[in-house]
């Protein structure tokens, strides 16, 4: 899960290099917005969500010994909703230029 959240982070970076953001957080600040385009932000509010969960659960982002709240179930809705986030961020580009980076 750790590297989804990384791919989720890594995908936007390139799709707004404009955005000239550092982290996740910094990109989703900068997208979100009521406008054609942007991230509405109880949607902003799932990518922090999925970042918190990588961060704070024990053997997520940081190794545990005893493991921790991600069982397979968690694992699998974890990793589609970063595939669905780097889906939307690649629409929002869509929506935003003609030309995506890849």
């Amino acid at each position: 899960m750790k590297e989804a959240v990384c791919a989720v982070e890594a995908s936007g970076k390139e799709l707004f290099p404009e955005a000239k953001a550092t982290t996740l957080g910094d990109l989703v600040k900068w997208l979100t917005g009521n406008e054609a385009g942007k991230l509405p932000k109880a949607l902003a509010q799932t990518f922090a969500g999925l970042y918190g969960f990588r961060s704070g659960g024990e053997g997520v982002g940081h190794g545990g010994a005893a493991g921790g709240a991600a069982t397979p179930e968690i694992a699998e809705y974890a990793l589609a909703l970063a595939a669905s986030q780097i889906i939307l961020l690649v629409d929002l580009a869509n929506a935003n230029e003609s030309e995506i980076p890849f």
